[in-house]
C-alpha cells in the first residue's frame, strides 16, 4: 500500500508540475490565478517565457515531491514554499525568486 500511495503521489506531483509550466508559459496564469485576477510575469514585468515558467513550477514541485517521498510532509512544504510570498516586500515566494518572476494583477 505504501509503494502504490508513492507512485501515485509522484504522478499527480508530477501532473501538476505540467499543468503549471504549460498555463503558466502559455497563459501567464492558471486557472486558479484566472478566478482572482492575477497573471505571472517576469521580474521586469516582461511577458512570460517557457524556460521561466518551467523554473518556477519546478523548484515549487520538485522540493515538495522530495520532502513528500521521504517525509510524507509535502503538503506542509508546498504551503511554506508558495506561502512565503507573503514574506517579502515583492509578494516573491521562493518559486518565483528562483524563476526571477513576480505575480501581478492581470
Amino acid at each position: 500500500d505504501t509503494e502504490k500511495f508513492r507512485v501515485g503521489a509522484m504522478v499527480a506531483f508530477v501532473a501538476l508540475f505540467i499543468y503549471e509550466a504549460v498555463m503558466v508559459a502559455r497563459f501567464e496564469r492558471t486557472v486558479g490565478k484566472m478566478v482572482f485576477g492575477t497573471k505571472v510575469v517576469m521580474a521586469d514585468e516582461s511577458p512570460m517565457r517557457w524556460a521561466p515558467a518551467i523554473r518556477r513550477s519546478a523548484i515549487g514541485w520538485v522540493i515538495t515531491l522530495a520532502v513528500h517521498m521521504i517525509t510524507g510532509l509535502g503538503p506542509m512544504v508546498a504551503v511554506f514554499i508558495y506561502g512565503s510570498a507573503m514574506m517579502t516586500p515583492n509578494k516573491q515566494g521562493l518559486p518565483d525568486r528562483y524563476a526571477q518572476t513576480v505575480v501581478v494583477n492581470a
